[in-house]
């Protein structure tokens, strides 16, 4: 393969892609590579473009096997960190070489250290409701035994302690069912201002536990959309709970819901 052809099939990538001669130089760079790298690196030993051991390793490794070589290659992008999976194929003829290509895993990235940080985050979160539990149990089997008073305040806790874990494992659920239908178009057809009212009246006694004053305010008495109605209901849950868990005591909490028209992109 000659140098224009080399040049032509790296500039008809769609991704990234850099071609480096076995002389280490960069004989051929696209521009969505240059977006990456920089400019003005055609020709210049391929260490100042990738300096990065990782990547200077999977190349020279693929050089000398001339087998596929794989590595991560982590970059800025003004101020937000890139992340790049960087694979080096080895290219033989007449002008033989490396060709290094980039897929943006940015986003991957960012979701798995999301999974991570939920679930490391809800695993302590059960902990403590379980490491409660379990106390209480042993107290009741023990020293609280014959204490009917103190066994009935404790069996209302455990109580409030299995919700907690309930709605945890909900949560759980939810975030399964979602990821398993992010891509589905939701077919169902929602009351919006009959699921909020089903909320509101749901999370009254919560109000009263804070003192606090739970409002519900419809321009309409029925407004349907297309949606998933148990997705829906968590969303406002959660949003009205934390509003009266976190408004302070004695907040004035509003929901209110109008009609109103959007330009669909």
């Amino acid at each position: 393969m000659g140098q224009g052809q080399i040049d032509g099939l790296v500039h008809a990538l769609p991704l990234p892609a850099v071609f480096i001669a076995t002389s280490d130089r960069i004989y051929a760079i696209n521009d969505p590579a240059k977006t990456i790298l920089g400019e003005g690196l055609t020709g210049r030993h391929y260490i100042h473009a990738l300096r990065q051991p990782t990547v200077i390793e999977a190349i020279e490794a693929c050089k000398k096997s001339q087998v596929e070589q794989t590595a991560t290659y982590l970059g800025t992008e003004g101020r937000t960190e890139t992340s790049y999976q960087l694979t080096c194929a080895y290219v033989a003829g007449d002008t033989s070489g490396v060709l290094v290509t980039f897929e943006d895993i940015t986003d991957l990235k960012k979701t798995d250290q999301l999974r991570s940080d939920f679930v490391a985050n809800v695993s302590h979160e059960l902990r403590t409701p379980l490491t409660a539990l379990m106390g209480f149990i042993e107290t009741l089997q023990t020293t609280a035994k014959d204490d009917p008073k103190a066994s009935e305040r404790f069996l209302d806790i455990m109580a409030s302690e299995t919700s907690r874990m309930n709605r945890l494992v909900d949560d759980l659920l939810s975030l399964s069912r979602v990821e398993a239908q992010g891509r589905s178009r939701p077919t169902e057809t929602v009351d919006i201002a009959e699921l909020l009212g089903s909320i509101v009246h749901s999370l009254s006694p919560l109000a009263k536990t804070n003192a606090a004053e739970l409002t519900l305010n419809l321009s309409s008495d029925q407004t349907l959309i297309l949606g998933d109605g148990d997705q829906l209901r968590q969303v406002f849950v959660n949003l009205i709970e934390n509003a009266l868990k976190y408004g302070g005591e004695g907040v004035d909490v509003t929901v209110s819901l109008s009609e109103g028209h959007y330009e669909p992109l």
